[in-house]
């Protein structure tokens, strides 16, 4: 064992030293801080490091940091492309109003996950780094007591909401709905809870087996259902449910032995979850509020096909989606750790990961601008050919989102959260005074403007809180709180 392990050292040297030969080694360097060194055997409990050959040949192809990265987007895409795809099948398999209760739904989905997150996940794997073992096993006891009575809380007002739709029949939504949103809102919250505890740890393979074993049963399902005929609104969100669970459950028994239930500091651990999370909960109010105003106005002043047009453009720019939420989910980890070693180092691994990704994401624009009309003809069969340069807009729109949230993250690790917040209402207040003038004017193109406008100004704020909080020479570093 011990020649073995060696060997697989030794490798692992060679390959990080080639690495450092290269103009990208230091990137890849810091991306591989605190990485793991191989893909994790089961879910859940101790997951110790393999060797499996799988990991050798990857760890050829790609250095471990980037390799993380990669595994993280496939795992972030999959979870996309199934959303896609129940929608997709649902809207070809209902009526519209019965598609109308599922976007409905569907976004007080997206918005209690941003809710969650922030009171719960996000909070908890950025203050878990530094804590020994046994305070962090008693932090995810009184984390998962936690959750696990914000999500009973919302279940129970959603069969209120069922028991009063059943007798007085106040509103056009079956009460069957309620029921079914509530078991699906539950499992999908509590898979996501489990996959940020994956990753706070860096178990990326791990977080990856997690999603195939969600996502491909549901996909498999909601295909035999729609083949069927029987593919509703009520089944979807019962498939959603039952997929969620079952594997959720099972890594929350596998990892039983890692928490542990302290009374005497549970209410601590739910205060100081509720310190750094409180501002990342008002930030996803203000989001809330200040997201649909473009729609809204550009609806109200040139009309619904004009918002269609819109919607048309949004679709290049929502595929760095994944990148952005799958950024979000492997930075985090990784700047939490790097702040238990000091400022500087967080600073460091946040800049690394936003230089990785720059070069990526101006081609990604550069390859809009020239493939535009074919690409828009294929996704909407020339139904929406706009101008390059509108979708070139909201595609820059989404990459700012995505170099800036390199930068959340480093706030996030650091807990100073109310930057996030500041930025976002920030945004809100040129989106009121500059961006919404622009949509008025011009219409779509004052969508594209007004977005760009926001998210650059809100998010070079943030970049600059960043750097005076970890900076050196004309930043003044301080103490994170």
């Amino acid at each position: 064992m011990s020649v073995k392990l060696e060997q697989d050292t030794r490798f692992v040297r060679r390959g990080r030293d080639k690495a450092m030969m290269s103009p990208v080694g230091e990137i890849v360097e810091v991306l591989d801080t605190n990485g793991c060194a191989g893909p994790k055997v089961c879910i859940g409990g101790d997951l110790s490091v393999g060797s499996a050959p799988v990991h050798r040949v990857a760890q050829r192809i790609l250095p471990a940091g980037l390799q993380q990265w990669a595994l993280v987007f496939l795992d972030q895409g999959m979870r996309s492309a199934s959303t896609f795809a129940a929608g997709l099948l649902l809207g070809r398999a209902c009526a519209r109003a019965e598609y109308g209760f599922y976007t409905l739904f569907f976004g007080i989905l997206v918005s209690a996950a941003a809710f969650h997150a922030g009171l719960v996940g996000t909070p908890y794997v950025a203050l878990s780094a530094s804590k020994d073992e046994r305070s962090r096993a008693a932090y995810l006891g009184s984390v998962v007591v936690f959750q696990t009575v914000l999500l009973l809380a919302a279940a129970f007002v959603l069969l209120v909401l069922a028991l009063v739709e059943w007798v007085a029949d106040v509103t056009p939504v079956p009460a069957v709905l309620y029921v079914c949103f509530a078991m699906a809102l539950v499992s999908v919250l509590c898979r996501d809870f489990v996959r940020q505890l994956l990753l706070a740890d860096l178990h990326v393979w791990s977080s990856l087996l997690l999603t195939v074993t969600v996502q491909t049963p549901m996909i498999v399902l909601l295909v035999v259902l729609y083949w069927t005929r029987v593919l509703g609104v009520g089944a979807t969100f019962c498939t959603m449910a039952v997929c969620s669970a079952v594997p959720a459950t099972l890594v929350l028994v596998r990892m039983r032995t890692r928490m542990r239930l302290e009374r005497a500091v549970l209410a601590e651990h739910v205060r100081e979850n509720w310190r750094l999370g409180r501002w990342l909960t008002a930030r996803a109010s203000v989001n809330l509020v200040a997201g649909p105003l473009y729609g809204w106005v550009l609806f109200a002043s040139a009309g619904p096909a004009a918002v269609g047009l819109y919607g048309a453009c949004m679709m290049p720019a929502l595929f760095l989606s994944p990148m952005c939420q799958a950024l979000s989910a492997f930075g985090l980890p990784k700047a939490s750790r790097a702040a238990t070693r000091g400022l500087p180092q967080v600073r460091r691994v946040v800049v690394a990961i936003a230089a990785a990704l720059a070069v990526p994401l101006v081609l990604y624009c550069v390859g809009i601008y020239v493939f535009s009309e074919p690409l828009m003809r294929v996704l909407f069969a020339g139904k929406y050919v706009p101008a390059a340069g509108l979708l070139v807009l909201f595609s820059a729109e989404m990459a700012i989102l995505v170099i800036s949230s390199a930068a959340d993250c480093g706030l996030t690790a650091i807990k100073h959260t109310e930057a996030g917040f500041v930025a976002e209402v920030l945004s809100a207040a040129i989106t009121v005074v500059v961006g919404l003038p622009l949509v008025v004017l011009f219409g779509v193109w004052g969508v594209g403007l007004g977005l760009v406008a926001s998210r650059l100004i809100s998010r070079c704020y943030l970049w600059l809180c960043l750097l005076r909080l970890t900076g050196q020479g004309p930043f003044l570093a301080r103490a994170a709180a």
